[in-house]
């Protein structure tokens, strides 16, 4: 392995054959993505998050691959330089002239009517371009200029224009369309026009604008929704009679009249939707050219030279191929930075190595008030701590934030060795030890006090308790005859009802879970017990037993993956003992720090709580240890970026020696020579 689980951030261009298999997060499907292209290179990674299922490579978005990668071929990085469009020459109209329409695409254009600098100066000749060259097609019916234009080569629309004979002109309001060989009538436009913009297609076209009172220069945008029309971003360059193409979201304009001084212009902009931006000029500055073709490809065709002359000239508006600039190449096969081909990105990217982190408990905000039997819920960073008793019975509720815990509302009946559940903003506390008896009581918290909910079927003290404020789950425990128990009750938000009973009576048991997936372990039946026993939602069956038999101890996680610690275990000791459960059986885990019972648990396997409870001495203590479990850590290695090519190494260097460097799974540096 080369490369052992790095995080990759930012885009990535397969330029090489790409495979990443495994099954991903999400609702990904597991399947492969395989792009083939010249250059073979081969990657493997497992949990990916991020890649939707619909997308195959090149991917451009951003992902990331948790598990490992092997790269087995070699892996080129670069970045790209020099994206640009410009324009360049195209095949010359075979009639010279301006104020024509124009419609289709750079590759399939058409040119119709127009205004020539010999007589008949208003024409009716049309010509389609091939991307090339332009050939002759169908007369117009109705010779004008100054007209508009919309649709395909094949499909084509023009409407309105003007004609002019001494001593007037002649608005038209005729519409004609095209169909790849002749044009024919269609609707009339309901105001005869000219000097008016075209847009859409044959079937669904749009007039837009016409002729207004000379001298006026313009750079506002206006935006079609299809019924209004709303302002957009304004032009750079202010102008009349210029030319268009693309769309409302990348639209593109050239040339054109703009004032100060007055003069026709090359100046060419794209619009992104919101905004103009000053791009590559014409090549040759005109106004009243046919405009055709799209943002990244687009025509312009004749128009007004500077010296007021009929022009043939065709422009193409192409974008540049970005030009690859490598900086490194790693290659599997020697573990060195080399010059071979792969995998090229064109996003930011960083390099790294997962390394295992320890399992472990650590010491977490102290109680405001230390006691013993008190009930945990709640998560690592949101836990909450309720009821317990220190030489008197407690009703203070201690909420925690995953450094220190602050007051909440108190409860409603003071007593110990009550079952907890829920959510530190919705919290259950049921049964326990009142001052002369065991309770029926149950309470709800919202985040701020605690209410009346149902009461238990059975009064027990001593129980344990798991689910949420709306799904609890209350199990074992005391009756108020001394006998230990096996009950178990189901919560619904508003009362207890019957579930099946645990195989084992047991009391000062701890618990783990949901209302049907819970967990119950440890615990005391006039001896120390070891015995697991998980609930499906209506019976108990036995799991695997702890490792050692203790009561009063805490717990915390799911059914299938549960966490045991402290408690009380022969030969009559306090444990400091943590067991971790995978749904078969139990193994053993990192030790507390401090021996103690009676204490509160919280959280999941991998980040839980142990709260308050009796220590040595049996004095009730005020410390809190939080539990992290074991996992991999990504430690980054180096950063790529590909806007400017340049590779940070971590820890950092200034050698101008140094061309590239690459860890390997054992955390190596090697680094190729400048």
């Amino acid at each position: 392995m080369i490369l052992d689980s790095p995080l990759i951030t930012g885009s990535i261009i397969v330029s090489g054959s790409m495979q990443i298999e495994g099954q991903p997060a999400g609702t990904m499907p597991s399947a492969s993505y395989v792009e083939t292209a010249q250059t073979a290179s081969y990657i493997t990674a497992s949990n990916i998050d991020g890649l939707p299922p619909s997308d195959p490579f090149p991917y451009t978005g951003s992902a990331d691959i948790l598990g490992s990668l092997n790269v087995t071929g070699s892996v080129e990085f670069g970045y790209l330089e020099n994206i640009a469009t410009v324009w360049s020459s195209g095949g010359a109209l075979i009639t010279s002239r301006h104020s024509l329409a124009g419609a289709g695409t750079q590759n399939a254009a058409l040119a119709a009517g127009g205004y020539s600098d010999s007589s008949p100066y208003w024409l009716s000749c049309t010509e389609e371009y091939d991307g090339s060259s332009w050939t002759a097609g169908g007369a117009l019916s109705t010779a004008r200029y100054n007209l508009a234009g919309a649709g395909t080569q094949n499909a084509g629309l023009v409407f309105g224009g003007c004609t002019y004979i001494n001593p007037s002109y002649t608005t038209w309001s005729c519409t004609e369309e095209y169909n790849g060989t002749s044009w024919s009538a269609g609707g009339s436009l309901i105001t005869p026009n000219t000097e008016l913009a075209g847009a859409g297609t044959q079937d669904a076209g749009l007039s837009i604008g016409g002729t207004y009172p000379q001298g006026n220069y313009l750079s506002c945008t206006e935006e079609y929704d299809g019924s209004t029309w709303s302002s957009g971003g304004a032009l750079s360059q202010e102008r009349s009679v210029l030319s268009g193409a693309g769309t409302q979201n990348a639209g593109l304009v050239f040339g054109g009249y703009a004032p100060s001084p007055i003069q026709t212009v090359a100046c060419t902009e794209e619009y992104n939707g919101s905004s103009w931006a000053t791009v590559n000029a014409l090549i040759n500055p005109r106004q009243r050219m046919a405009g055709a073709g799209t943002q990244n490809a687009a025509l312009a065709a004749g128009g007004l030279t500077p010296y007021y002359n009929a022009t043939p000239y065709t422009e193409e508006y192409t974008a540049v191929a970005p030009e690859f600039k490598k900086t490194f190449d790693y290659s599997s096969t020697t573990g060195e930075l080399n010059l071979s081909g792969g995998l090229v990105t064109t996003g930011s990217v960083e390099f790294g190595y997962f390394e295992d982190v320890a399992a472990a408990w650590s010491s977490g905000g102290a109680v405001i008030t230390a006691r013993r039997e008190l009930a945990g819920a709640g998560t690592q960073n949101a836990g909450l701590a309720f009821g317990g008793r220190t030489s008197t019975l407690v009703s203070c509720t201690e909420e925690y934030n995953g450094s220190s815990f602050s007051a909440g509302g108190a409860l409603s009946t003071a007593r110990c060795g009550l079952g907890g559940a829920g959510t530190q903003d919705a919290g259950l506390a049921f049964g326990g030890n009142e001052s002369l008896s065991e309770s029926t009581c149950t309470e709800e918290y919202n985040g701020t006090s605690w209410s009346a909910g149902g009461a238990l079927i059975n009064a027990a003290g001593n129980l344990a308790g798991v689910g949420t404020q709306d799904a609890g789950l209350a199990f074992g425990g005391k009756t108020p005859n001394g006998a230990i128990d096996s009950c178990t009750e189901e919560y619904n938000g508003t009362s207890w009802s019957a579930g099946g009973s645990l195989i084992n009576d047991m009391k000062e048991l701890a618990g783990a879970g949901t209302q049907n997936a819970g967990l119950a372990f440890g615990g005391i039946e006039g001896y120390f017990c070891s015995c697991t026993e998980e609930y499906n939602g209506s019976t108990w069956s036995a799991g695997g037993a702890l490792s050692i038999a203790r009561t009063a101890l805490g717990g915390a996680g799911t059914q299938n993956a549960g966490l045991a610690f402290g408690g009380y275990a022969p030969p009559v000791s306090i444990s400091t003992c943590t067991e971790e459960y995978d749904g078969l059986s139990w193994s053993s885990g990192v030790a507390l720090i401090t021996e103690r019972l009676y204490h509160a648990g919280a959280g999941t396997q991998n980040a839980a709580l142990a709260i308050s409870g009796l220590s040595l001495g049996f004095t009730p203590t005020a410390y809190t240890e939080e539990f992290t479990g074991a996992s991999n850590r990504a430690t980054k290695s180096f950063d790529y970026s590909s806007t400017t090519g340049n590779t940070m190494i971590v820890p950092p260097t200034s050698d101008p020696g140094v061309a590239g460097a690459l860890w390997n799974n054992a955390g190596t540096l090697a680094i190729s020579a400048g």
